[in-house]
């Protein structure tokens, strides 16, 4: 308000003295963010490698024994970055229409009736429901690559479908529920939650490996997703492919 006031003696007529509708200095407010946008941090403070090798240990493994809390933190995890989709988009996966190949060497996801991504809300343009196709990990690891085995999302989700079939509502539909059963039920959970979960698994993994946690109080889910497409975009996906993943 005082950078305002300080220039608002140059731009205001004569016997003005009203900041709020003055067209002038909005326009010039305008303008300046124009030329200098705010900057978010590009670069996610916390190591990608590192999480994703800490996924590979307990408590997160055996994931057939782990906790449904440590499941689903993992399973939300590799989805995200195995899809760069959105929070949303991953929030809003009708599980009872998930489909998946022979021995589960890929997942289908689809969206719930009636779900409209972020994209299409700000253009108000009418498309198609996106589908997410998300391949297996585990045939394409080679002998001796048992760890990177378990980073597989496809098992990871066969696992969660699993364990949670019997634990949701009947009317529930969306991929993920609590895994309080204590307070909720194991009812849905909003997409906020999701981010939530996130943070939440990245911070136990530096909590329980090193001193570094402290450095992880801005960790975002929105960072998978641009990770999930740079990885994308510096292999051998096309262009094309790496739009239309993250609805762009």
């Amino acid at each position: 308000k005082g950078y305002r006031t300080a220039i608002c003696g140059a731009l205001l007529p004569a016997g003005r003295d009203d900041l709020n509708n003055c067209t002038e200095l909005t326009k010039l407010m305008e303008s300046l963010v124009r030329e200098s946008p705010p900057t978010g941090n590009i670069v996610p403070k916390w190591d990608l490698s590192f999480v994703l090798w800490s996924l590979t240990e307990a408590p997160f493994e055996p994931i057939r024994t782990t906790s449904l809390k440590f499941l689903t933190w993992k399973t939300l995890v590799l989805l995200l970055l195995a899809s760069g989709a959105r929070r949303s988009e991953v929030h809003a996966v009708d599980w009872k229409t998930v489909e998946h190949g022979d021995s589960w060497t890929h997942v289908v996801l689809h969206p719930v009736i009636g779900f409209v991504h972020k994209t299409q809300r700000s253009r108000g343009v009418a498309k198609k429901p996106k589908v997410i196709t998300i391949p297996a990990l585990q045939p394409l690891c080679t002998q001796g690559l048992e760890a990177e085995k378990t980073l597989c999302p496809v098992r990871a989700l066969k696992v969660y479908l699993s364990r949670t079939q019997l634990l949701r509502a009947k009317e529930q539909r969306t991929l993920f529920v609590s895994y309080d059963q204590s307070r909720h039920r194991h009812k849905a959970v909003h997409k906020n939650t999701l981010s939530g979960w996130v943070r939440k698994t990245i911070m136990y993994c530096y909590e329980h490996a090193t001193e570094r946690s402290a450095a992880l109080v801005s960790a975002r889910a929105h960072d998978l997703r641009g990770m999930a497409t740079t990885l994308a975009f510096e292999g051998s996906a096309e262009m094309e492919d790496i739009l239309r993943a993250g609805s762009w």
